[in-house]
C-alpha cells in the first residue's frame, strides 16, 4: 500500500519537476487517502510517505514562486510596451499638429 502511494507521489513530483499541471483535487485526493491508511502503515512507510509528502511541498512551492518571477517579468515588459506605445501615440500626436 504504502509502495503505491510513494509511486503516485513520485508521479506527482516528476509532473511538476517537468512543467505539467498537476490538478489540486488528484493532489487532495491522494492526501485523503494516505490520511486513511496511516494507521495501517509501519513507522517506516510513515516516514518515507513523510519524507516524500515534504518533497512534494517543495517542488510545488519552487513551482510556484517560478511561475511568480514570471509572470512579474511579463508585466514588467507588458508595461515597457504600453511605455512604448505611449511614446510613440505622442510622436504621432506631435507630427499631426505640426501638418495641421
Amino acid at each position: 500500500m504504502a509502495r503505491r502511494l510513494l509511486g503516485e507521489l513520485d508521479k506527482f513530483v516528476a509532473a511538476l519537476n517537468d512543467g505539467s499541471d498537476v490538478s489540486e483535487e488528484s493532489v487532495q485526493e491522494l492526501m485523503r487517502r494516505i490520511e486513511s491508511s496511516v494507521e495501517e502503515m509501519s513507522d517506516d512507510e510513515i516516514r518515507s510517505l513523510d519524507k516524500a509528502i515534504r518533497r512534494l511541498e517543495q517542488v510545488a512551492r519552487d513551482r510556484y514562486e517560478e511561475m511568480g518571477e514570471e509572470l512579474r517579468r511579463l508585466n514588467y515588459g507588458r508595461q515597457a510596451l504600453r511605455g512604448y506605445n505611449h511614446l510613440r501615440g505622442i510622436d504621432s500626436c506631435q507630427r499631426l499638429y505640426r501638418r495641421a
